[in-house]
């Protein structure tokens, strides 16, 4: 039996300047910028990683893409040798059918 792992969902804006840069968008903050989901995976005995991170346009849906982004990450912490329990955790706004059917298709909870 392994030690628990935390897989961390979220999205981030990275704040841009200029007009030359592609796929810069305003996002739900109303920053111009760049739109990443990352995905964090850690233990209680090492520090966050980065598993998963997908570039998205400006102004997306958090949730779009979510379910895809949710099952790369699990199966790139599982290739990493996660063999215990993951807990995939996420903010309100991954909450959605689809992601949640993406994690439990991978027997994760």
């Amino acid at each position: 039996m392994g030690t628990v792992a935390y897989l961390d969902l979220d999205d981030t804006i990275k704040p841009t300047h200029g007009y030359a840069k592609q796929g810069v968008g305003y996002g739900y903050n109303k920053v111009k910028g760049l739109n990443a989901l990352i995905a964090t995976l850690s233990t209680p005995l090492a520090a966050p990683v980065i598993a998963a991170t997908r570039l998205r346009r400006g102004g997306v849906n958090s949730v779009r893409g979510a379910d895809s982004f949710a099952a790369e990450a699990i199966r790139t912490a599982r290739a990493c040798g996660v063999a215990g329990m993951l807990i995939v955790r996420a903010d309100s706004a991954y909450y959605a059918a689809d992601v949640i059917v993406a994690c439990r298709a991978l027997d994760d909870r």
